[in-house]
This record gives structure tokens, sequence and C-alpha cells, in this order.
């Protein structure tokens, strides 16, 4: 007998509620108000970002659960651009997809939630293989994933071999695609949520649960034996072992950048932990959705796999980076890798800049102190979205942050100052917040 049963709509944004909560419980309640950099340019007071960073998303979870009409399914997804709205640096890649799915769980029927959550899925999936496919990540000392390998391992105490360096960036690849091909084929659901698992619980366990969390509410609603609706199974499904033996895992090998957790982190991951095994546990209970061929659709298949491929034509044409499920693929802004050969001269567009002698109190309640000293050190640029915000603030105390252009070297070596430098403009932040100055150094976006 199967137990409690939530709309799909409820499902993604209480994952996103997940992401939203780990993120305050980590950097505390100071981060809700900063508003330095909003990724869309919506430039709000302090007080009104940390609003919609508290209180929009659970809101939105209410009207999801409250009901399941038309005008609360509207309210939910306003309340949740809203907290989109809000977001400051960097929309994270599950966040978007959180997002997406919240928009189209609200307006697609019940029984099209299983083929449009299959479709996202397998479009990240192969989306994330596809910009890994370069000499930088797959081959460069430099590669992201070697790095968070090495990073990780010495974390817990360990090292790894040249051999599991050498081969991790192409394992990686191969995983991705696997789940995403699987994903597509008549037989190939579960395996391809095996796989799934395995691969979220190593993302989990090194720093990003939530990312895993997001991916598993969805598989949820692909595997669910009610359409449009996570179903946990009953009390004596033997699945459950997946809450307690996942929070053991984020207990056990969670860690912190700095490596030493507080007490609190560790609840936090444990925590974390048990909800991806709740996730999991709805997903491998379910006999997965009945086979829906032809008519709507067919018409999702066509819908997500053109928006997919037309956030891959951005990147590649150099209209953007982020929100291309390309994290952790070591591609800059300024690369020059297969992927980014249709890059535009004039964009993107970034600025050092240089601290000024004093600092008001007020200017330091919008702006992070870590993002403002590594943003001025010399070392990192910034977006002209990020400079400019930051630019506006300051003129507020009568201070500047002397932004000054520049532009990859001929060598493509490092940045350096622009021959016909450009004041930066309110935009949106379509590339990162913030790069190394040295291309030599790895970047993991």
């Amino acid at each position: 007998m199967n137990g409690v049963a939530l709309n799909a709509q409820a499902v993604v944004v209480a994952a996103l509620l997940v992401h939203q909560m780990s993120r305050t419980w980590e950097r505390g309640l100071r981060e809700l108000g900063y508003n330095h950099a909003p990724v869309f340019a919506v430039h709000m007071p302090d007080w009104a970002t940390a609003a919609c960073q508290a209180l929009a998303l659970p809101l939105s979870l209410t009207a999801a659960l409250w009901s399941d009409s038309a005008p609360m399914r509207t309210a939910g997804v306003a309340l949740t651009v809203l907290w989109v709205f809000s977001v400051q640096q960097r929309l994270a890649n599950h966040a978007w997809l959180g997002g997406v799915s919240a928009v189209a769980f609200a307006v697609a029927p019940a029984h099209l939630v299983p083929v449009i959550a299959r479709d996202l899925l397998a479009g990240v999936y192969l989306s994330a293989a596809l910009f890994k496919l370069h000499g930088e990540y797959l081959f460069s000392s430099r590669s992201a994933g070697r790095v968070v390998l090495a990073f990780y391992f010495k974390l817990l105490g360990l090292r790894p071999n040249r051999f599991q360096l050498r081969w991790l960036p192409g394992g990686v690849v191969l995983v991705e695609l696997a789940a995403g091909i699987l994903l597509l084929t008549p037989h190939g659901l579960l395996p391809a949520l095996l796989i799934s698992i395995a691969m979220h619980t190593v993302f989990g366990v090194s720093g990003n649960f939530p990312f895993s969390i997001v991916a598993l509410a969805l598989w949820s609603l692909v595997m669910s034996p009610r359409s449009g609706h996570l179903v946990l199974p009953g009390a004596l499904d033997n699945t459950w072992w997946a809450v307690p033996g996942f929070a053991l895992l984020g207990l056990a090998l969670g860690r912190t950048a700095r490596g030493s957790r507080s007490a609190g982190i560790m609840v936090k991951d444990t925590v974390l932990g048990a909800v991806f095994g709740l996730l999991c546990t709805a997903a491998l209970s379910g006999p997965g959705p009945t086979p829906e061929d032809g008519g709507p659709a067919t018409v999702v298949h066509f819908v997500v796999g053109a928006l997919f491929l037309v956030n891959c034509g951005l990147v590649v044409t150099g209209v953007k980076l982020e929100w291309s499920f390309a994290m952790f693929s070591s591609l800059r802004p300024f690369g020059r890798s297969w992927l980014q050969r249709g890059g535009r001269s004039n964009r993107p567009r970034y600025y050092l800049l240089t601290l000024p002698e004093r600092l008001p109190k007020t200017l330091l309640r919008s702006v992070p102190a870590d993002f403002l000293y590594q943003s001025t050190r010399g070392t990192h640029a910034v977006h002209e979205a990020v400079a400019h915000r930051l630019e506006d603030t300051a003129a507020k105390h009568g201070l500047t942050f002397q932004p000054m252009q520049v532009v990859p070297s001929a060598d493509f070596s490092t940045l350096v100052p622009a021959e016909s430098p450009s004041a930066p403009c309110r935009t949106v932040l379509l590339f990162p917040a913030i790069i190394p100055k040295d291309f030599s150094q790895h970047y993991l976006g």
C-alpha cells in the first residue's frame, strides 16, 4: 500500500527550498540580504532581496500543497520566479532546472509530467557530457574533474593515484552519456536510474547534495506509479533502507572546502543525505511510467529537445555560458575549445576593480566581504553586470571601484587592459560573476 503523494510542482519547489535552506544553513542568515550581483539584473533593496530569498519558496510550496487549482499553480510559479530574480552571483544549474520544471509542471497535464521529467533529465546528462568533450577537461592537468577529485580525496585523507587522475574525466563523460542515452531507450530506464543514483551520490557527498536532490526529485516523478505525483512506498517496502543509508553516507563522507566541519554542518550533511535517500526510495519503489507515445508526448519531446539544442547553440555562439549544465566542465568565458569558436569579440566584458581606501559598514551589508576581497585583489576579474552593480552601490557612498576593462592577451595566457575600454553596463549575468585573471589557474565553471 502506497503512502504520501505530492503533486509534481510541490516536489520540485520543495527540492529548490532544500537548496535555499542548505545555502542559508552553511553561510548564515546575513547572506539572504546580499544584493551585489543579481543574476537577472533586478536591483532590489536589501530587505526585499532577503524577503524573496527567505519567503518566496516556502510560500510557493504552500500554494502548491494547498490546492491543485490553476490560481494556486499560477501563484506558485510567480513566487518561484520572484525567488529566481532575487538570486545573486550565480544561478546554479540545478536551480535553473528546478525553476523550469516548476513552470512546466504547473501548466502540463499530469500524464505528461513523467515525459517532461524524463526528457529534462536526458537533456541535462547529455548536455553535461557534451560540454566536457574538449581538451581542457579531458587532458589538461587543470581539468575540473581532476582538480575536484584530488581536492576531495585530500579532504578524506587519501591520495588518488595517477591512473585515477588520468582517466576520471573520461569516465565522468561516459557515465553521463550512458545515463542520458539509456533514458531515451525503451528498456533503459532502470539501468539509467541506478547509474544516476551512483553518480549523484558521488556529487552529493563531495559537496553538491542540492543538485542531486533536484535530479532525484525529477527521477521520482519519472518512476511514479501515479502520473504527476511523487508517491512514497508503504512502510514495509524494502527500499526504505536508502534513507538511513544515504544519511550515514552524508555524515561520514561529507566535507567542506575547509576540510573540518562544525556540528551544525555535519547535521546538515546528514539531513541532506536523508532527503536524497527519501527521493531514491520513491524512485526505486516505482514501477516506471506507462509508455506515452504519439500526440502530446511527441510535442514534449520536440519542445524539450529544441530547448536543449538552443541552449547548446547559445554556448557555442558565445552568447552565454551560465545555466548551460556545463558546471565543472572547465569551459571558460574566453575559451578556445571547439565548443567556443563562435565567441563574440566584444562580449563578455570583464573588469578589474580597485578596493577604495575606506569601506563604510553599510556597503558591506550589501556585498559579502570575501567576495569583495577576491574581486579587488587583482587576481580576479568580475563580469560587467557585477562591476556595474558594485559601482552603483559604491556611488551611493561617494566611492568608486575604478573598473578597468580587461581582455584576453594575444596568447590567451592572461587578461590585460583593453585598448578601447567601455564602461560596465547593467545586464543579465550570462557568464560567471568572477574568473581568474591568469588562464593557467584551474577554473571549475
